[in-house]
């Protein structure tokens, strides 16, 4: 018997694969496909027993059980599945996180991204290549190089010592680079910080901040942020160098997020319209990897104080935004993990699937395109063997998913996965 050297899959398994990528990822035009029996979860209602017809990459209808299906159609029997709009997982770095990424987030259901900082060319090959049909994977939203003070060896990032500097990054973030919205670090300078927010405005283009420690959030909410990143790491930290420098704690901290503090910070973000994209699966993840109980004690309850940060900032109006920080093996986090801390949070189902669809895509101002199950928005779909919208934890049981409007079992989506890693 030969032998599987380093995990190599076996020779029948990578034949199916290649079969499968060869014939699936071909760019051809992707078949009509009508869901028939299926129930729709869309902002928070069902339609059961509901025929949808998906044709040249939209959704083309939307009918009864016994719609009439298209000329040589493919016709699911979807009975007893679920179709919720395909995910977007709005905090990602695709860049650390490697190819194999891309059908892996598919096969998580997640048919689009917002990458926050990664190789700029790397991320526009792979989306012309989606674009094209030539590649499966999600619609990708991306920032290219972070703008951040000077970190020497830390890849994906322009570094900003100036105010000139931060206005000429954006400049050529905009005109050079072509990138959809401009994301800042905690080692920015105050005054660049500054600089960059006003000409991020002036170039039309979006501002996603990961806090810099010389800014407070209450700054960056009114300095023209429109999302802060990162609930542990921006906004309890704000919190706590705002503390006398001699008496700093985490702790006290943690108290002003969930008091009067706290109270007074949401309020403004609801006013600026500043969105804040919390990342509990990436401090999860943090409180997961202690190495002893001293670590995990801490942690654990810091997490717990973070989940009732957030059921404030929800309280307050505040809109909230589905991220995992997933960066591959370095950062295993995944946006299931995410809604799955948004509801322990106390939001409903609902409301922390539309952080992940539709106030997702109206955060991107995607609305019109995608976000919802609406004849004439993109085909990306996600079809469930339970209901979301009765426990958040059935997006992870996936039958099927639809991206651009090409249909792919759960099977043949993992197979597609695992061909990807064996080449």
């Amino acid at each position: 018997m030969i032998s599987n050297p380093r995990g190599m899959i076996p020779q029948p398994v990578f034949a199916r694969c290649l079969i499968l990528v060869l014939l699936l990822a071909r760019g051809a035009a992707a078949e009509p496909v009508v869901l028939r029996h299926v129930t729709i979860v869309d902002r928070g209602t069902r339609r059961a027993d509901a025929t949808l017809v998906v044709d040249q990459g939209k959704i083309a209808s939307i009918g009864a059980a016994d719609a009439e299906a298209p000329r040589g159609a493919r016709v699911v029997d979807c009975a007893g599945q679920f179709v919720i709009p395909g995910l977007w997982d709005m905090h990602v770095h695709l860049s650390f996180a490697g190819e194999p990424a891309l059908l892996d987030l598919v096969a998580a259901g997640v048919t689009g991204v917002r990458d926050m900082g990664g190789d700029v060319w790397q991320l526009d090959g792979w989306r012309r290549e989606i674009a094209e049909g030539v590649r499966i994977g999600p619609t990708i939203v991306q920032a290219g190089p972070l703008l951040d003070g000077p970190k020497p060896g830390l890849p994906h990032r322009i570094t900003v010592a100036s105010a000139e500097d931060g206005r000429q990054a954006v400049a050529v973030l905009k005109r050079g680079l072509h990138v959809d919205f401009v994301k800042v670090h905690n080692g920015l300078a105050r005054d660049a910080f500054f600089a960059v927010a006003a000409e991020a405005k002036k170039q039309g283009l979006p501002l996603a901040c990961h806090l810099p420690s010389a800014v407070t959030a209450e700054e960056a909410s009114s300095g023209g942020c429109k999302s802060i990143e990162h609930i542990a790491e921006s906004i309890v930290s704000s919190l706590y160098l705002q503390q006398p420098e001699k008496s700093r704690s985490f702790e006290r901290a943690l108290d002003d997020l969930t008091g009067p503090a706290g109270a007074r910070l949401f309020a403004l973000f609801a006013r600026n319209g500043t969105w804040v994209d919390p990342t509990l699966a990436a401090f999860q993840r943090f409180a997961d990897t202690s190495e002893t109980s001293a670590q995990e004690r801490p942690r654990t309850a810091a997490m717990k104080r973070l989940l009732e940060g957030v059921a404030r900032m929800r309280a307050a109006g505040v809109k909230l935004l589905a991220g995992s920080d997933m960066a591959g093996s370095f950062w295993p986090t995944d946006v299931h993990d995410e809604l799955r801390l948004l509801v322990q949070a106390g939001l409903s189902p609902a409301e922390a699937l539309a952080s992940a669809t539709s106030e997702a895509a109206a955060f991107l101002g995607l609305q019109d395109e995608t976000g919802s199950v609406v004849p004439g928005k993109a085909a990306d779909l996600v079809l469930l063997r339970g209901d979301p919208l009765a426990d958040i934890r059935n997006t992870r049981a996936i039958a099927a998913v639809v991206v651009r409007g090409r249909y792919f079992s759960s099977d043949q989506v993992r197979l597609l996965a695992v061909g990807a890693r064996s080449r």
